[in-house]
């Protein structure tokens, strides 16, 4: 049996990629155009988990709808936006 048949995706993870940010919204799309084809290019298993930490524009929808379109793209947001 191959070594990772049955096991999660998080399982066969090489690297995972931390990315702290703060109202990134207009960077994210560029990091997330370049950073996973390279990855994919070197033949490495990663995650990349974006942190969150109250941004107050639109990081995090840009980081869930990223996360969408490729399971290997994660948010953690460690303090909630305060409502506006």
């Amino acid at each position: 049996m191959p070594a990772d048949a049955g096991q999660s995706p998080a399982a066969t993870v090489e690297l995972s990629v931390i990315v702290p940010v703060f109202n990134e919204e207009e960077t994210i799309p560029l990091f997330l155009a370049s950073v996973p084809r390279i990855l994919r290019e070197i033949g490495v298993e990663h995650e990349i988990i974006f942190i969150d930490d109250g941004s107050s524009d639109r990081t995090c929808a840009v980081v869930e709808a990223a996360s969408r379109e490729n399971p290997n793209v994660r948010l953690i947001q460690l303090r909630p936006r305060a409502a506006r």
